[in-house]
């Protein structure tokens, strides 16, 4: 899946929550909009792939040599066998390479930290230990993908009966852990966290009660919540600039909304795609792009000036998330088909059928597109529809990879890979 994490039990439990039932959740506001908006944005190291979709949130490497080409010989510089099962994409922070996973038979739920340069487990950190909550087939209980601010690494898991929301050190220790909000399980959990100067965000639609949750990175402490629409979804917000300002965008329940991330006051919200989603919009600036994949099959794109539907196309657009080419908005699509379109007029300027089912979303690369499909094949697209590789892997891919100077790293069921050109030095060898 696009997007997913989940981590631990409330240490800090500073404030009241509501019971996973029915109803909607305690609202918070213990915001100090000038002091949160004074804060410094995360300033992302050279290199560091550090939260999903990238640096910039658009799914775009400035990567140069990255391999077209690569299987488990060739142009493989590591790989590294997963203990545990999950869907969350890698990132990269400095020398490490985190990821997180859940264990069936001993129930936990860790972060791990892999050796960029080697692929040598460096440590694991058991998060949760305990029952597991219900998925979907398609789902893990590990599908969030993780968030670091370059001094921390945060997790989002599904856990007794809420998100936990855990801080980690970069050498493993738990800084602390807390409850975002209460959590009823349909399918379970898919929406990664987002940083947004010195908060850390959390997005929990359900059929129970729905919040998004702005955490102190530092401290955990809960510093604006609001009530959701109790529907099940699984978007992961994306922070774009729009009129100006910062602005929060998500999609849920036949609804886009747009929030202050600063203290979770709506801007506007505009009508949806579909019922339920389960990708990241995106945005030129100008205007938002959202697909939905149940009941509807629709992609919208939206003009946040007028919050109406600019245009509309029919195509399932579930959980692979759009992405932004030019003056284009490229598409996967579920069923395999990778679809672009004038982002002006949603008129279609190619299409390709990939042959397999997709979940994960796609990286650009200059001018190259990097996708897996279910049953295991990284594509290599251009961005004029040209299949250039069909890069077959062991075990299906269910994530988003992520690239970190001229290293491609792509989790499969049970492995982590790091690709590089062979004719590239590889790292300390």
């Amino acid at each position: 899946m696009s997007n997913r994490l989940f981590v631990v039990f409330a240490l800090v439990g500073v404030l009241p929550f509501v019971s996973c039932g029915r109803g909607k959740v305690e609202s918070v506001s213990n915001a100090d909009p000038s002091r949160v908006r004074s804060a410094s944005y995360v300033v992302v190291a050279e290199g560091d792939w550090p939260w999903w979709a990238g640096p910039q949130r658009d799914f775009e490497s400035a990567a140069e040599s990255i391999p077209v080409e690569f299987d488990e010989q060739q142009n493989c510089s590591w790989n590294y066998a997963i203990p545990g099962a999950g869907h969350s994409s890698p990132i990269v922070v400095g020398d490490q390479v985190f990821l997180t996973a859940a264990e069936e038979s001993a129930k936990t739920k860790s972060l791990i930290c892999v050796d960029r340069n080697t692929g040598d487990e460096k440590w694991i950190k058991t998060l949760h230990q305990g029952a597991f909550m219900h998925t979907h087939g398609k789902n893990s209980q590990a599908s969030a993908t993780p968030a670091s601010d370059g001094e921390r690494v945060f997790t989002a898991f599904m856990f007794d009966n809420g998100i936990q929301v855990s801080a980690v050190n970069l050498a493993g220790d738990i800084l602390w852990q807390q409850k975002a909000g209460g959590f009823q399980s349909r399918h379970g959990f898919g929406s990664s966290l987002i940083i947004y100067k010195s908060l850390v965000i959390a997005a929990g639609d359900n059929p129970g009660s729905g919040f998004i949750t702005a955490l102190d990175r530092e401290t955990g402490e809960i510093v604006w919540r609001i009530s959701r629409v109790n529907e099940s979804s699984y978007s992961t917000p994306n922070i774009v600039k729009l009129n100006d300002k910062d602005q929060l965008i998500i999609s849920g329940a036949g609804k886009v909304h747009a929030y202050d991330p600063a203290t979770g006051e709506e801007f506007w919200s505009s009508e949806g795609p579909a019922k339920t989603t389960a990708n990241t919009l995106v945005s030129d600036g100008e205007l938002v792009f959202s697909g939905g994949g149940y009941p509807e099959n629709r992609f919208y794109c939206i003009d946040p000036t007028t919050q109406q539907v600019k245009w509309k196309v029919n195509l399932k657009s579930y959980v692979p998330s759009p992405l932004l080419v030019d003056d284009s908005v490229i598409i996967p699509q579920d069923g395999g088909i990778l679809a672009s379109l004038d982002k002006e007029t949603g008129e279609q300027d190619w299409k390709i059928r990939l042959g397999q089912d997709v979940s994960g979303s796609a990286i650009k690369v200059r001018d190259r597109l990097y996708i897996g499909g279910e049953r295991g094949t990284m594509f290599v697209v251009d961005t004029s529809g040209k299949i250039l590789a069909k890069n077959k892997l062991d075990g299906r891919i269910m994530s988003t990879p992520a690239i970190s100077g001229k290293q491609l790293f792509v989790r499969t069921a049970g492995t982590l890979f790091c690709f590089v050109n062979s004719t590239i030095e590889k790292p300390n060898q």
